[in-house]
């Protein structure tokens, strides 16, 4: 049964889980994940073989240039082995644990995919097109953005909506290199899940491009078509005042 507490469940799965990881996880949390699980099922997306999706990695190797020959080297885009994530070294991420083996993330637009990344001015950014070559079945987070109740009585459907736009906005939020990676644990609890019931991957809202985001179970869901090597000609900080400043 899925309560209109919702948002705030998320906050109670979230604080323990991480604070100790993965140890054995107390009735709440278990209770969460039951209740995500249930959600899950009606947010399925399919991803038909051959849709075209992109991966950015920064930075670009160098051609040599000719023995003999004053020319500088020649930039070019990473090699295929570089474009995708090695096997059993993954680093820290939003649905892999450090260690484990890696998944493959992704974006529905090439610009999305190159934001994701964080490239300075004038930072090369090899940018690889994928297409995965079978149905994929994704978990869609992107559906509601919460909290959406307003705290007066809701239907099963409002209280499904935000337990989902909890995941879908947990997925979302970065997380900096300033932060722990204990940060991902609630995420990667998730994934693990969703993969476990079958799922191939996961698609998210990105706050660096107005694409979308999609990681996949599978580092060899998809394969690597191509690969071009771009250069960043601008970066743009828009902001505006949070508020009036606490020192003069």
């Amino acid at each position: 049964m899925i309560h209109s507490d919702s948002w705030w469940r998320f906050r109670q799965f979230r604080a323990p889980v991480t604070r100790r990881g993965r140890r054995m996880h107390d009735r709440q949390t278990k209770s969460f994940l039951a209740a995500v699980l249930q959600v899950a099922g009606k947010h399925v997306r399919v991803i038909r073989a051959g849709t075209r999706l992109w991966r950015a990695q920064l930075g670009n190797e160098w051609v040599p240039p000719l023995d003999g020959i004053e020319l500088d080297s020649e930039a070019r885009p990473f090699r295929e082995e570089r474009m995708k994530p090695p096997r059993k070294s993954a680093t820290e991420g939003r649905a892999n644990r450090k260690g484990t083996p890696s998944v493959l993330y992704l974006a529905t637009t090439r610009k999305t995919a190159i934001g994701e990344v964080r490239p300075w001015k004038e930072a090369y950014v090899s940018v690889g097109l994928f297409e995965p070559d079978r149905e994929l079945r994704i978990a869609d987070c992107t559906a509601t953005s919460g909290p959406i109740l307003d705290g007066s009585e809701a239907s099963v459907e409002k209280q499904e909506e935000e337990i989902w736009a909890c995941v879908g906005d947990a997925f979302t939020h970065p997380v900096t290199a300033n932060d722990s990676s204990a940060d991902y644990a609630p995420t990667q609890i998730i994934a693990e899940l969703l993969k476990v019931q079958r799922f191939d991957g996961i698609q998210y809202r990105s706050l660096l491009g107005t694409g979308l985001n999609i990681v996949l179970f599978d580092r060899d869901a998809a394969k690597l078509k191509m690969c071009q090597l771009f250069r960043v000609k601008n970066v743009t900080f828009p902001s505006c005042k949070h508020r009036d400043p606490e020192y003069y």
